[in-house]
């Protein structure tokens, strides 16, 4: 008996080919998996604040703040709650993590302000709970 690197060893045909196209999935997967693990906050974190000229807008902020940095929005819309209701936002943009519903007593003011800044920028949109910005949202390409 021939020690094991003497040996013949059968090789069936194509075998070798699937590895070696195996071998050459396995660094672009971990490079699209590196990209997305850096794509995600990065993308959560582009709402948390909105440029107004040279000004910036940022969660918490409270309407007369938001009217002073930007100015009178392009378009309101506004709503009360009920009372005893439940508000369901379920990515809490501050604290970067997501959020379980919470239940509120007494009537809630919801409102939403839509700034179009132009062809060049997307419309954003504030939305404000109790007069507090808790969301910024980023809408479809502006009009002139």
């Amino acid at each position: 008996m021939l020690p094991p690197h003497q040996q013949e060893t059968y090789h069936e045909p194509g075998k070798q080919k699937t590895e070696m196209r195996n071998n050459r999935r396995w660094p672009c997967l971990l490079t699209i998996f590196g990209l997305l693990l850096f794509w995600v906050p990065f993308r959560a974190m582009a709402d948390s604040a909105m440029r107004c000229q040279s000004r910036l807008v940022y969660l918490g902020d409270t309407q007369p703040e938001v009217l002073e940095k930007c100015g009178e929005p392009d378009w309101m819309s506004g709503w009360d709650e009920a009372p005893n209701s439940t508000v369901s936002r379920f990515y809490d943009y501050e604290r970067d993590r997501y959020k379980a519903p919470e239940s509120t007593r007494g009537p809630m003011r919801m409102d939403v302000w839509a700034y179009d800044f132009g062809s060049n920028r997307f419309v954003r949109y504030l939305h404000f709970e109790n007069g507090e910005l808790i969301r910024i949202e980023t809408g479809e390409k502006g009009s002139d």
